[in-house]
């Protein structure tokens, strides 16, 4: 699991690049420099996941176990493996591939987030629409925090 802390709104420029913010960088240092796995998320739309090399390998160690004789396993091993190799270029800025870029929705303006242990991309629009205070109760805030076990009083 990563344990990074990131809310950053970035501008994505005509190439499909965005400056990678330096709080983000300094606490990534150990791991930068070997560069980034992105894929389209699983189950948000509008959002694509970034693993560092060492949380791709973990995934990647994951996805092996499923059995590639089993259609639905394989199917799933097809999707959740199809991720792309980015990495940083000279001037710190981060290349989303063409394909995801287009895949979820990515327009100018995006929303670079972390979220229980992995870094998302957001367009801004699609996460401001799906991450409204309508969406989120605080009724279903603390239905979900006493599923899981979350005391705020400890």
């Amino acid at each position: 699991m990563l344990n990074v802390v990131a809310n950053e709104s970035c501008k994505v420029d005509a190439n499909g690049r965005f400056k990678f913010p330096s709080a983000l960088k300094k606490q990534l240092l150990s791991e930068i420099s070997d560069g980034f796995y992105v894929r389209k998320h699983f189950f948000e739309k509008g959002c694509l996941e970034i693993f560092t090399k060492n949380m791709w390998e973990k995934e990647s160690a994951r996805i092996n176990k499923l059995n590639l004789w089993h259609k639905n396993q394989s199917n799933i091993s097809r999707v959740l493996s199809a991720a792309v190799f980015v990495e940083l270029d000279s001037s710190d800025r981060f290349l989303i591939p063409i394909d995801l870029k287009k895949d979820v929705g990515i327009n100018t303006d995006i929303k670079l987030i972390s979220n229980a242990g992995n870094l998302e991309i957001w367009d801004l629009e699609i996460f401001n629409q799906q991450h409204s205070s309508e969406a989120l109760t605080p009724e279903m805030l603390m239905e979900v925090m006493e599923q899981i076990g979350f005391n705020y009083n400890e």
